[in-house]
């Protein structure tokens, strides 16, 4: 199969999972919503060769929340394998482990996470996440120091 087949059917996984799991798309991002939240995925591609990153994110509703603000992000990394699309891995399994993948990082990463006490939760839980968090607005809100 031609990468270009590829990078569709690829897509195409991609987008289908997250419809199915109530997200909407809003130019290159999915969102999913809830009374606190803004959850975000988006499939990037690299600029240095044929991989792409399947990265997920937080915003919290109410604090800085410009159109491309987001509060604590995230690179879901299992499966790295699935999202080089220069290795051999054939079309069937690749897009078989994808879906895979999507699904786990939804069910996993995602969904679990539905309130701001999640969130706060998540980083006193794991210290090393205060690294991810990318808005000053919300570190002065929620008093998180580096």
């Amino acid at each position: 199969m031609e990468r270009k087949e590829l990078k569709t059917a690829f897509k195409k996984v991609f987008f289908n999972i997250l419809k199915k799991n109530g997200f909407k798309r809003i130019n290159k991002k999915w969102i999913i919503e809830t009374d606190e939240l803004m959850k975000k995925v988006e499939l990037q591609k690299s600029d240095y060769c044929d991989m792409y990153y399947l990265n997920y994110d937080f915003t919290v509703k109410g604090i800085d929340t410009s159109p491309s603000m987001t509060h604590i992000s995230f690179r879901f990394k299992n499966y790295p394998k699935v999202l080089d699309l220069e290795n051999n891995l054939k079309k069937e399994k690749r897009l078989s482990l994808f879906e895979k993948m999507i699904d786990e990082m939804v069910k996993t990463k995602i969904k679990p996470v539905n309130t701001v006490k999640d969130i706060l939760k998540m980083i006193k839980e794991n210290p090393f996440l205060k690294n991810k968090i990318f808005s000053k607005a919300f570190k002065e809100h929620f008093s998180i120091n580096d």
